[in-house]
């Protein structure tokens, strides 16, 4: 399984047939990938973006982490604003990207068998992501584009996500 959510840029004129073409693009190679974990590092910024979910046929505000959603004109130009900003902020960092990633901790065997785990003492910290700046600056320009393009020209193009 990847940790990777794809984009891609797809025509309108194929969207009312999406559900018989994303299983082929979930297993190409092609669109625009991102690591789960770089997305949950933007993730409150992702939350302003008008969206829209297919599978249950309702409007939505960001992503649908475990499924699919349709980035129409109405959000395009949210994302292509967010993700552009967030490209310009990360490109004057280090080559080697470090973020801060989730809170976590280890958990002891249940001694007690009562059912509840314990957590070990002074296990907790926060995760450390590494990422390369270069590669995950060109992918959020490059998805900031696609949004560009569907603002632009929205009666021709949306994004297609689909989650992990």
């Amino acid at each position: 399984m990847s940790l990777s959510h794809q984009f891609f840029l797809l025509k309108v004129d194929d969207q009312a047939h999406w559900h018989k073409s994303w299983l082929k693009l979930f297993q190409s190679n092609q669109g625009i990938k991102l690591h789960v974990d770089a997305l949950r590092y933007i993730a409150d910024t992702l939350q302003w973006i008008p969206t829209y979910n297919p599978s249950t046929k309702q409007a939505h505000q960001g992503l649908c982490w475990w499924g699919i959603t349709w980035i129409q004109v109405d959000g395009a130009p949210v994302m292509a604003k967010t993700l552009g900003y967030w490209a310009d902020l990360l490109s004057s960092e280090p080559a080697e990207l470090e973020l801060t990633g989730n809170y976590g901790y280890q958990v002891e065997n249940d001694s007690n068998k009562d059912g509840f785990e314990v957590i070990a003492v002074n296990s907790g910290g926060y995760e450390k992501l590494i990422f390369n700046r270069d590669e995950l600056v060109t992918n959020l320009r490059a998805l900031s584009n696609y949004a560009k393009q569907v603002q632009e020209q929205g009666d021709k193009y949306y994004i297609l996500h689909l989650g992990i």
